[in-house]
């Protein structure tokens, strides 16, 4: 169990800064309003050498809930998925109010969401935070590899990934601690995902036929074989 004031999360073989930490609690000890507080970063690759430097983009200072979550939802349709701030400090309080992280496609985006109903986000300028990047991360997978990397069970199973983080999204809204009327501000942003990612939706419909599809033609040529 998490006990102390703050939590990171990390991967094994990213990177940070010396100063990382301090930095961050310098922020979050002066601002009460934020639930978390994360550098600028830098990607690099499996030996180290330096491959670009992303604008992660989540700086959300608005006081207003609404407005925080309506510059989430822009930066995401804008095509920004990088996920940094996800690894950011965040206040163990704030983090323990979420469902955490799920074990489907972009629930780190859901997390980010809940966070940022919550309160605000500070980014720092610095680069402090050296993302590794490498043919074997999921970065590279697509929707239905990448459900499989985050369990195992998903693999071979019918699955909507967008249409589950966007269900998941949804639910996030739906049971914050919003009052009625700042929610349905928010939902406004639900159905502006579904129309800017239309086409992945579809997709995601059209590769599930053809899974049933397929399943449906092994079980008739099971039925034909038998004696």
């Amino acid at each position: 169990m998490t006990i102390g004031k703050h939590f990171k999360s990390a991967h094994h073989d990213d990177l940070c800064a010396p100063e990382f930490l301090a930095r961050c609690i310098e922020v979050l000890e002066q601002h009460p309003a934020a639930v978390l507080c994360y550098p600028q970063s830098r990607v690099i690759d499996e030996h180290g050498n330096l491959m670009s430097d992303p604008e992660d983009g989540l700086d959300l200072r608005a006081p207003d809930p609404v407005e925080r979550y309506r510059a989430f939802h822009r930066r995401f349709r804008g095509g920004n998925w990088w996920i940094n701030p996800m690894f950011g400090l965040m206040r163990t309080e704030a983090i323990r109010k979420t469902r955490l992280e799920g074990s489907y496609v972009a629930a780190d985006v859901v997390v980010l969401s809940e966070l940022a109903l919550m309160g605000q986000f500070y980014e720092l300028p610095e680069r402090l935070l050296y993302r590794r990047r490498h043919p074997e991360g999921s970065g590279y997978l697509d929707p239905w590899e990448k459900a499989a990397f985050v369990d195992p069970v998903n693999k071979g199973r019918i699955l909507l990934p967008r249409w589950k983080l966007l269900f998941e999204l949804a639910k996030a809204l739906q049971i914050s601690d919003l009052n009625f009327t700042d929610k349905l501000r928010c939902y406004p942003q639900i159905g502006l995902w579904f129309l800017r990612f239309f086409k992945s939706f579809v997709k995601d419909l059209l590769v599930a036929a053809k899974q049933i599809g397929r399943l449906f033609l092994q079980g008739f040529g099971n039925r034909a074989q038998r004696p």
